[in-house]
């Protein structure tokens, strides 16, 4: 291969990783969208029926200092809550230039309360044991976004199955190492995906319900951190005295002290 050959061929594949990128930043967008959407319907829909009770109860004549305090409050609760939702979402798109110290269990807890409605609505159960703080060093919200994009993952295998849906999120010490474990009982990864399963748009749904490029986010994610990996399993495990069996997503870092926190 001549020179000139060999740099026309490294253009062309870092044009493809540019456009694999901006379609990666594009369908996140799209998804991020939706679920704040489906987030919000609700308490909209109690802001619109607090103005409807209002506007009844003054018709009838009820309407006193009482009844209003009660429903401002009533009002202003679900504000709150739609800019909370907002902030969240925002700041889980806000990754930073510069690598810095990040919390195992806050981060989970954070991607947690992010997409616990949509999980709540689908009747998925999150049984959360990390305990502890774990550190390593990464991107602002990387593990935020990880955890995010692993349950959502799990949350499409879960959606349709006719038994309890269990979410399972854990933490083990593997020499000097951390393993987090993202377990689910949706039946499992077939096989021969298994090695496959963080490629770029490869999914397992249907195509207008996937873009297989939720858990290839993931891997460019555990790559950010110190001597990070994933892969994925499916296995066996116990809740309540019954046996499951479903995917886990494994997630390994080597840890940092908290001492060593910072910017680096």
């Amino acid at each position: 291969i001549t020179y000139f050959g060999f740099r026309k061929y490294d253009q062309i594949i870092s044009a493809q990783g540019k456009k694999l990128a901006h379609r990666s930043k594009q369908c996140a967008l799209g998804e991020m969208l939706s679920y704040i959407g489906h987030q919000w319907r609700q308490p909209l829909n109690a802001l619109s029926m607090t103005i409807q009770n209002i506007e009844l109860q003054s018709k009838l004549g009820k309407l006193d200092d009482s009844l209003i305090n009660k429903q401002v409050t009533a009002a202003n609760k679900n504000i709150q809550y739609l800019t909370t939702i907002i902030e969240d979402w925002r700041a889980l798109l806000t990754s930073g230039t510069t690598r810095k110290t990040i919390e195992l269990r806050d981060s989970v807890s954070r991607a947690i309360g992010i997409v616990h409605p949509v999980l709540e609505q689908n009747r998925i159960l999150i049984d959360n044991q990390i305990t502890g703080p774990i550190y390593t060093h990464g991107f602002a919200n990387d593990l935020v976004q990880l955890t995010v994009n692993v349950l959502l993952n799990a949350k499409d295998a879960l959606i349709n199955c006719d038994h309890k849906s269990i979410i399972r999120l854990s933490s083990r010490w593997e020499d000097a190492f951390v393993v987090v474990e993202f377990q689910d009982n949706g039946g499992g990864i077939p096989p021969k995906l298994l090695t496959r399963i963080f490629e770029p748009y490869l999914t397992t749904k249907e195509d207008s319900a996937g873009t297989g490029l939720g858990l290839y986010l993931c891997r460019q994610i555990a790559e950010n951190l110190d001597e990070g990996e994933v892969w994925a399993e499916n296995r066996e495990f116990e809740f309540d005295g019954k046996r499951y069996y479903g995917a886990c997503i494994c997630l390994k870092f080597k840890p940092a002290s908290e001492e060593n926190s910072g910017e680096c």
